[in-house]
């Protein structure tokens, strides 16, 4: 399933750089669909008040993630310029 989603969104991205530019498609490239893959995982192989407890957990990684991955573009973005 992760393989799945996570090679939909490369050939989408893909996509979108072709037909808009790629700052704009770069944006896409970084759409999380490891994490809904996980999220959806997660969802049938745990219920109840787990699966909430387990779904924050996993919320709380992909949200430190996603912060970690802006700041090294913008980090990249300085260095390159200079």
């Amino acid at each position: 399933m992760r393989f799945l989603l996570g090679g939909s969104v490369v050939v989408a991205s893909t996509l979108i750089i072709k037909n808009s530019g790629d700052s704009f498609g770069g944006i896409f490239a970084a759409f999380p669909a490891v994490y809904l893959a996980a999220i959806i995982s997660l969802s049938m192989d745990y219920k109840g008040s787990y699966l909430l407890l387990v779904s924050e957990q996993l919320s709380k990684g992909a949200l430190v993630g996603m912060v970690a991955d802006i700041c090294s573009a913008l980090a990249a973005s300085y260095m390159i310029l200079r």
